[in-house]
Protein backbone atom coordinates (compact mmCIF):
# COMPACT_ATOMS: atom_id res chain seq x y z
CA UNK A 1 0.00 0.00 0.00
CA UNK A 2 2.83 2.36 0.93
CA UNK A 3 4.65 1.69 -2.36
CA UNK A 4 1.42 2.29 -4.29
CA UNK A 5 0.93 5.67 -2.56
CA UNK A 6 4.54 6.66 -3.33
CA UNK A 7 4.06 5.61 -6.95
CA UNK A 8 0.94 7.76 -7.41
CA UNK A 9 2.62 10.63 -5.54
CA UNK A 10 5.58 10.45 -7.94
CA UNK A 11 3.31 10.38 -10.99
CA UNK A 12 1.40 13.39 -9.65
CA UNK A 13 4.61 15.37 -9.17
CA UNK A 14 5.73 14.44 -12.70
CA UNK A 15 2.46 15.68 -14.15
CA UNK A 16 2.60 18.87 -12.09
CA UNK A 17 6.14 19.76 -13.17
CA UNK A 18 5.42 18.79 -16.76
CA UNK A 19 2.35 21.01 -16.66
CA UNK A 20 4.36 23.85 -15.10
CA UNK A 21 6.89 23.71 -17.94
CA UNK A 22 4.11 23.80 -20.52
CA UNK A 23 2.29 26.64 -18.74
CA UNK A 24 5.53 28.62 -18.39
CA UNK A 25 6.05 28.28 -22.14
CA UNK A 26 2.46 29.34 -22.86
CA UNK A 27 2.84 32.44 -20.65
CA UNK A 28 6.17 33.40 -22.27
CA UNK A 29 4.71 33.23 -25.78
CA UNK A 30 1.15 34.23 -24.87
CA UNK A 31 1.08 37.38 -27.02
CA UNK A 32 2.60 35.67 -30.04
CA UNK A 33 -0.77 34.31 -31.18
CA UNK A 34 -2.69 37.53 -30.47
CA UNK A 35 -0.63 40.20 -32.21
CA UNK A 36 1.05 40.31 -35.64
CA UNK A 37 4.48 40.88 -34.06
CA UNK A 38 5.70 39.94 -30.57
CA UNK A 39 8.98 40.87 -28.91
CA UNK A 40 9.65 38.55 -25.97
CA UNK A 41 12.27 39.23 -23.29
CA UNK A 42 14.45 36.11 -23.09
CA UNK A 43 16.68 37.04 -20.13
CA UNK A 44 15.65 34.56 -17.47
CA UNK A 45 16.82 31.12 -16.27
CA UNK A 46 20.05 30.74 -18.21
CA UNK A 47 22.68 28.33 -16.90
CA UNK A 48 26.26 29.58 -16.68
CA UNK A 49 29.67 27.90 -16.48
CA UNK A 50 32.90 29.88 -16.17
CA UNK A 51 35.66 28.13 -18.12
CA UNK A 52 35.79 26.05 -21.27
CA UNK A 53 33.57 22.98 -21.71
CA UNK A 54 34.05 20.19 -24.23
CA UNK A 55 30.96 19.90 -26.46
CA UNK A 56 29.20 22.58 -24.45
CA UNK A 57 26.63 22.89 -27.23
CA UNK A 58 25.48 19.25 -27.01
CA UNK A 59 21.80 18.81 -26.17
CA UNK A 60 22.63 15.78 -24.01
CA UNK A 61 25.24 17.66 -21.91
CA UNK A 62 24.60 17.41 -18.17
CA UNK A 63 24.49 21.04 -17.00
CA UNK A 64 22.69 20.34 -13.71
CA UNK A 65 25.62 21.74 -11.69
CA UNK A 66 25.86 24.95 -13.72
CA UNK A 67 24.87 28.18 -11.97
CA UNK A 68 21.47 29.73 -12.75
CA UNK A 69 21.69 33.40 -13.85
CA UNK A 70 19.47 36.06 -15.33
CA UNK A 71 20.69 38.38 -18.06
CA UNK A 72 22.32 40.85 -18.44
CA UNK A 73 25.30 39.08 -16.87
CA UNK A 74 28.99 40.01 -16.56
CA UNK A 75 31.30 37.39 -15.13
CA UNK A 76 34.38 39.65 -14.98
CA UNK A 77 33.03 41.54 -11.96
CA UNK A 78 32.43 38.30 -10.03
CA UNK A 79 34.96 36.97 -7.56
CA UNK A 80 37.63 34.78 -9.12
CA UNK A 81 37.30 31.08 -8.21
CA UNK A 82 38.97 30.40 -4.85
CA UNK A 83 39.26 34.10 -3.95
CA UNK A 84 37.19 36.87 -2.42
CA UNK A 85 38.01 39.36 -5.16
CA UNK A 86 37.45 39.83 -8.91
CA UNK A 87 40.79 41.64 -9.30
CA UNK A 88 44.03 40.17 -10.61
CA UNK A 89 47.19 42.28 -10.73
CA UNK A 90 48.48 40.12 -13.61
CA UNK A 91 45.33 40.56 -15.76
CA UNK A 92 46.33 40.98 -19.39
CA UNK A 93 44.17 44.10 -19.78
CA UNK A 94 45.97 45.77 -16.90
CA UNK A 95 44.71 49.05 -15.55
CA UNK A 96 42.76 49.78 -18.76
CA UNK A 97 40.44 46.87 -17.97
CA UNK A 98 40.42 47.57 -14.24
CA UNK A 99 42.61 44.50 -13.50
CA UNK A 100 39.59 42.29 -14.24
CA UNK A 101 39.89 39.14 -16.30
CA UNK A 102 38.02 37.64 -19.23
CA UNK A 103 38.55 34.12 -20.52
CA UNK A 104 36.00 31.64 -21.88
CA UNK A 105 32.57 30.81 -20.52
CA UNK A 106 29.34 29.10 -21.59
CA UNK A 107 25.63 29.87 -21.28
CA UNK A 108 22.80 27.40 -21.86
CA UNK A 109 19.01 27.73 -21.75
CA UNK A 110 16.23 25.16 -22.08
CA UNK A 111 12.83 26.34 -23.31
CA UNK A 112 9.69 25.28 -25.14
CA UNK A 113 7.76 26.96 -27.93
CA UNK A 114 4.03 26.07 -28.04
CA UNK A 115 3.09 23.79 -30.94
CA UNK A 116 0.39 26.27 -32.01
CA UNK A 117 3.14 28.67 -33.15
CA UNK A 118 4.41 26.28 -35.82
CA UNK A 119 4.35 28.12 -39.14
CA UNK A 120 5.35 31.44 -37.56
CA UNK A 121 8.74 33.09 -38.03
CA UNK A 122 10.99 33.17 -34.95
CA UNK A 123 14.20 35.15 -34.51
CA UNK A 124 16.63 35.47 -31.60
CA UNK A 125 18.46 38.77 -31.07
CA UNK A 126 21.37 39.46 -28.73
CA UNK A 127 21.79 43.16 -27.89
CA UNK A 128 25.42 42.62 -26.94
CA UNK A 129 27.81 39.78 -26.07
CA UNK A 130 31.40 40.54 -25.14
CA UNK A 131 32.87 39.03 -27.17
CA UNK A 132 33.59 36.55 -30.01
CA UNK A 133 30.47 34.49 -29.39
CA UNK A 134 29.23 31.29 -31.04
CA UNK A 135 25.57 30.32 -30.80
CA UNK A 136 23.96 26.87 -31.15
CA UNK A 137 20.34 25.75 -31.11
CA UNK A 138 19.66 22.07 -30.44
CA UNK A 139 23.30 21.30 -31.23
CA UNK A 140 23.24 23.09 -34.60
CA UNK A 141 25.63 26.00 -35.02
CA UNK A 142 23.75 29.21 -35.87
CA UNK A 143 26.78 31.43 -36.33
CA UNK A 144 29.62 33.47 -34.87
CA UNK A 145 29.67 37.16 -33.92
CA UNK A 146 33.20 38.37 -33.15
CA UNK A 147 32.45 41.98 -32.18
CA UNK A 148 31.30 42.74 -28.66
CA UNK A 149 29.42 46.02 -29.02
CA UNK A 150 26.79 45.38 -31.71
CA UNK A 151 23.45 43.61 -31.80
CA UNK A 152 23.10 40.43 -33.84
CA UNK A 153 20.54 37.73 -34.43
CA UNK A 154 19.49 34.57 -36.23
CA UNK A 155 16.40 33.14 -37.92
CA UNK A 156 15.53 30.06 -35.85
CA UNK A 157 12.17 29.24 -37.45
CA UNK A 158 13.30 26.00 -39.10
CA UNK A 159 15.40 24.82 -36.17
CA UNK A 160 12.80 24.95 -33.37
CA UNK A 161 11.25 21.75 -32.01
CA UNK A 162 7.70 23.02 -31.48
CA UNK A 163 5.99 21.65 -28.39
CA UNK A 164 9.24 19.99 -27.23
CA UNK A 165 12.44 20.87 -25.38
CA UNK A 166 14.91 23.19 -27.11
CA UNK A 167 18.41 24.14 -25.96
CA UNK A 168 20.35 27.31 -26.71
CA UNK A 169 24.10 27.24 -26.07
CA UNK A 170 26.38 30.28 -26.26
CA UNK A 171 30.17 30.15 -26.00
CA UNK A 172 31.80 33.51 -25.17
CA UNK A 173 35.53 34.10 -25.60
CA UNK A 174 36.99 37.32 -24.17
CA UNK A 175 40.68 36.60 -24.61
CA UNK A 176 43.79 38.72 -24.89
CA UNK A 177 44.17 42.49 -24.82
CA UNK A 178 41.25 43.72 -26.90
CA UNK A 179 39.97 46.91 -25.27
CA UNK A 180 41.27 50.23 -24.00
CA UNK A 181 38.67 50.34 -21.23
CA UNK A 182 36.66 47.95 -19.09
CA UNK A 183 34.46 45.92 -21.42
CA UNK A 184 32.98 43.25 -19.17
CA UNK A 185 32.55 39.63 -20.23
CA UNK A 186 29.46 37.65 -21.16
CA UNK A 187 25.93 38.27 -22.38
CA UNK A 188 25.92 41.75 -20.88
CA UNK A 189 22.79 43.09 -22.64
CA UNK A 190 19.25 41.79 -23.16
CA UNK A 191 18.23 38.85 -25.35
CA UNK A 192 14.92 38.85 -27.26
CA UNK A 193 12.79 36.41 -29.23
CA UNK A 194 10.74 38.04 -32.00
CA UNK A 195 7.74 36.20 -33.48
CA UNK A 196 6.14 37.31 -36.75
CA UNK A 197 4.03 35.95 -39.58
CA UNK A 198 5.71 34.53 -42.72
CA UNK A 199 5.17 37.98 -44.27
CA UNK A 200 7.10 40.52 -42.22
CA UNK A 201 9.08 43.73 -42.11
CA UNK A 202 12.78 42.97 -41.99
CA UNK A 203 14.62 44.06 -38.86
CA UNK A 204 16.78 47.12 -39.60
CA UNK A 205 15.04 47.13 -42.99
CA UNK A 206 13.27 50.51 -42.71
CA UNK A 207 14.97 53.77 -43.62
CA UNK A 208 13.29 57.17 -43.25
CA UNK A 209 14.83 60.31 -44.79
CA UNK A 210 13.64 63.86 -45.52
CA UNK A 211 15.22 64.86 -48.85
CA UNK A 212 13.19 68.10 -49.09
CA UNK A 213 12.32 70.26 -46.07
CA UNK A 214 11.02 73.81 -45.80
CA UNK A 215 8.66 75.75 -43.55
CA UNK A 216 5.80 75.19 -46.01
CA UNK A 217 6.37 71.57 -47.03
CA UNK A 218 8.43 68.48 -46.29
CA UNK A 219 8.90 65.31 -48.33
CA UNK A 220 9.37 62.17 -46.25
CA UNK A 221 10.87 59.19 -48.06
CA UNK A 222 10.36 55.75 -46.51
CA UNK A 223 12.26 52.75 -47.86
CA UNK A 224 11.01 49.44 -46.44
CA UNK A 225 12.33 45.92 -46.90
CA UNK A 226 9.48 43.38 -46.90
CA UNK A 227 9.99 39.62 -46.70
CA UNK A 228 7.13 37.54 -48.12
CA UNK A 229 7.55 33.79 -47.56
CA UNK A 230 3.92 32.94 -48.24
CA UNK A 231 1.33 32.84 -51.02
CA UNK A 232 -0.35 35.93 -49.61
CA UNK A 233 -0.70 39.06 -51.72
CA UNK A 234 -0.24 42.10 -49.54
CA UNK A 235 -0.15 45.88 -49.51
CA UNK A 236 2.11 48.18 -47.50
CA UNK A 237 0.59 51.17 -45.69
CA UNK A 238 2.78 53.81 -44.07
CA UNK A 239 1.16 56.58 -42.03
CA UNK A 240 2.89 59.59 -40.51
CA UNK A 241 1.68 60.91 -37.16
CA UNK A 242 2.48 64.21 -35.46
CA UNK A 243 3.42 64.65 -31.79
CA UNK A 244 -0.26 64.58 -30.77
CA UNK A 245 -0.97 61.32 -32.58
CA UNK A 246 -2.82 62.90 -35.50
CA UNK A 247 -2.32 61.35 -38.95
CA UNK A 248 -0.73 63.94 -41.25
CA UNK A 249 -0.08 61.85 -44.35
CA UNK A 250 -0.01 58.31 -45.71
CA UNK A 251 0.94 56.21 -48.71
CA UNK A 252 -0.16 52.70 -49.65
CA UNK A 253 1.72 50.41 -52.02
CA UNK A 254 -0.82 48.01 -53.52
CA UNK A 255 -0.73 44.40 -54.73
CA UNK A 256 2.70 43.23 -53.68
CA UNK A 257 2.98 39.65 -54.91
CA UNK A 258 4.59 36.74 -53.14
CA UNK A 259 8.35 37.03 -53.50
CA UNK A 260 11.17 36.45 -51.09
CA UNK A 261 12.33 40.04 -50.55
CA UNK A 262 11.52 43.46 -51.97
CA UNK A 263 12.41 47.07 -51.19
CA UNK A 264 9.42 49.43 -51.38
CA UNK A 265 9.84 53.19 -51.69
CA UNK A 266 7.09 55.53 -50.49
CA UNK A 267 6.94 59.33 -50.47
CA UNK A 268 4.67 61.36 -48.20
CA UNK A 269 4.36 65.14 -48.28
CA UNK A 270 3.60 67.04 -45.06
CA UNK A 271 2.27 70.58 -45.35
CA UNK A 272 3.47 73.21 -42.87
CA UNK A 273 5.70 70.76 -40.95
CA UNK A 274 6.79 71.42 -37.38
CA UNK A 275 10.52 71.71 -37.88
CA UNK A 276 12.83 70.23 -35.28
CA UNK A 277 15.21 72.37 -33.23
CA UNK A 278 16.85 72.11 -29.80
CA UNK A 279 14.29 74.61 -28.55
CA UNK A 280 11.33 72.74 -30.11
CA UNK A 281 12.35 69.07 -30.48
CA UNK A 282 9.20 67.95 -32.27
CA UNK A 283 9.19 64.36 -33.52
CA UNK A 284 6.94 62.60 -36.01
CA UNK A 285 6.26 58.85 -36.08
CA UNK A 286 6.16 56.62 -39.14
CA UNK A 287 3.93 53.56 -38.69
CA UNK A 288 4.30 50.86 -41.35
CA UNK A 289 1.75 48.07 -41.68
CA UNK A 290 1.55 45.00 -43.90
CA UNK A 291 -2.09 44.34 -44.82
CA UNK A 292 -3.45 41.19 -46.47
CA UNK A 293 -6.31 40.85 -48.97
CA UNK A 294 -8.83 40.63 -46.10
CA UNK A 295 -7.68 43.99 -44.68
CA UNK A 296 -5.99 42.22 -41.75
CA UNK A 297 -2.76 43.70 -40.36
CA UNK A 298 -0.16 40.92 -40.41
CA UNK A 299 2.87 42.98 -39.35
CA UNK A 300 3.44 46.44 -37.93
CA UNK A 301 6.42 48.58 -36.95
CA UNK A 302 6.74 52.13 -35.63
Amino acid sequence: MKNRILFFFGITLLLIFSGCSSKKSDVLFSNATKSPRSKILFDFDWKFHRGDVENGEAVSLNDSLWRLVDLPHDWSVEDLPGTNSPFDSTAIGGIDAGYLVGGTAWYRKEFEVPAKLEGKKLFIYFEGVYMNSDVWLNGEHLGNHPYGYTEFGFDISEKINFGEKNVFAVEVKNKGRNSRWYSGSGIYRHVWITVTNPVYLKKWGTKVTTPVVSESSATVKIETNVINESDTEISLLTTLYDKNGNAVGKDEAQSIESINSININQNIIIKDPELWSPEAPTLYSAVTEIIDANAKVIDKLT
